[in-house]
């Protein structure tokens, strides 16, 4: 036997003793005595609304995963559970291997795959941790024969030889890191770093756990153009907006000395690129809606010896935006400033954002119902152009891993 085929008979093993004894018993144990049932299905409580629009088994799911990391996790019950007579009576190979769970804590883990060295092994990184390990997962492999996932959120455990997933498994078509990150300080504004948010991780992963709801958005572009929400702030004491028109277009708000600093050329849909001056706080605030589009707004003010250099600190695309808003059930403003520029071209650009909306709305339709999306259909019905909606049909399948091509 190969090396993989004789790590896959481990893994089948350790999955049947973990049937026997979690699924069988310990959940049922740990809810009797612990009454970790009712105070889950309390907890489960507050995100009703998000269920409502899955699977029926997903609750059930979410329920098993969170039972079983409180027992399991870092000075989880599993280690109080050892000492208990009705545990230490289990037959000797289900205790042995509940001690060696004991050992290496099970973990919630958002993930990429780097490789995958076999039909049922996948090699992750974590995404805040850097950590790489080997994943044993069939049903990841029958997920990415339906969809292009790009990241994953599994319950971790370590068996041994390698680690498997237990439970609900869930993969993200358009979410990476940033997004994750923006939704962690949302939920909890006390994160402020990679760490801070594995923590809070530990110790609360239900508000993760909902973020299923958005997994299967796909990103929304405009022709090569990913559309992403970004900003940065900085603090420029020195900087005088008047000086600034020859490569901006720049309008003062009412009654405050705020400044819209729109970049010629850059400004409109899909890039968006704007800053706004606070000039009481000395405050710049870039932002834009493509990468490209920050980009140039940022080397705009490097070339006028305003800025050196800057990441932005908020990187988020549409689909998290609204599965966050839908998650913390609130609106979630990202650009705080625009609202002080009430203008036209701000209208025909949500306009027009409304209208990409609608094409991917429609698209997803389409696919999710097996038919071919009609470009010249959906042009007429939308108003937008056939060259942006190739590019949105043919990004969403490449997405969702191949399915139907859209007739021209």
């Amino acid at each position: 036997m190969s090396k993989y085929a004789n790590l896959k008979a481990f893994c089948n093993e350790s999955s049947a003793i973990s049937a026997k004894v979690v699924d069988d018993f310990l959940m049922f144990y740990a809810a009797k005595t612990n009454r970790l049932d009712a105070k889950t299905d309390k907890l489960l409580a507050k995100y009703k609304f998000i269920f409502k629009s899955q699977d029926p088994s997903w609750f059930r799911l979410c329920k098993a995963q969170l039972i079983v990391h409180h027992i399991f996790k870092a000075k989880g019950l599993i280690g109080k559970y050892l000492n208990h007579s009705t545990v230490t009576a289990l037959p000797k190979e289900q205790y042995k291997w509940l001690v060696s769970q004991a050992a290496t804590p099970w973990r919630f883990s958002f993930a990429i795959v780097v490789k995958q060295p076999s039909e049922d092994f996948f090699e992750m990184e974590d995404i805040f941790s850097s950590e790489r390990y080997l994943l044993y997962s069939p049903s990841m492999r029958d997920l990415l024969q339906e969809h292009n996932y790009q990241l994953w959120f599994n319950l971790v455990a370590f068996n041994g030889q390698c680690w498997q997933s237990f439970g609900l498994i869930v993969g993200f078509l358009s979410f990476d890191a940033d997004d994750i990150f923006f939704f962690a300080t949302e939920q909890n504004p006390s994160i402020e770093s990679d760490e801070d948010l594995l923590d809070d991780l530990e110790q609360r992963p239900l508000p993760y756990m909902m973020l299923m709801h958005g997994a299967n958005y796909p990103v929304t572009v405009n022709n090569d153009d990913l559309i992403i929400h970004m900003a940065g702030n900085f603090h420029c004491p020195t900087l005088t907006p008047d000086e600034l028109q020859k490569d901006f277009n720049i309008e003062k708000a009412p009654n405050k000395a705020l400044y819209m600093l729109g970049l010629k050329h850059m400004e409109e849909f899909p890039h968006m690129a704007i800053a706004y001056y606070d000039q009481q706080n000395s405050l710049l605030q870039l932002t834009a809606m493509t990468a490209a589009g920050y980009e140039k707004l940022r080397i705009a003010f490097v070339k006028q010896g305003i800025l050196t250099d800057g990441f932005p600190e908020i990187a988020v695309k549409p689909s998290m935006l609204i599965t966050a808003g839908d998650i913390l059930r609130r609106s979630i403003e990202v650009f705080p400033y625009e609202q002080y520029f009430e203008q036209e071209k701000s209208q025909e650009d949500e306009a027009q954002m409304s209208r990409l909306n609608e094409v991917l709305s429609i698209v997803m339709n389409d696919l999710n119902d097996g038919k071919t999306p009609d470009y010249d259909a959906i042009a007429q019905q939308t108003d937008v152009d056939l060259t942006t909606i190739k590019s949105i049909v043919e990004n969403v399948i490449d997405r969702m891993g191949g399915l139907k091509k859209g007739k021209r």
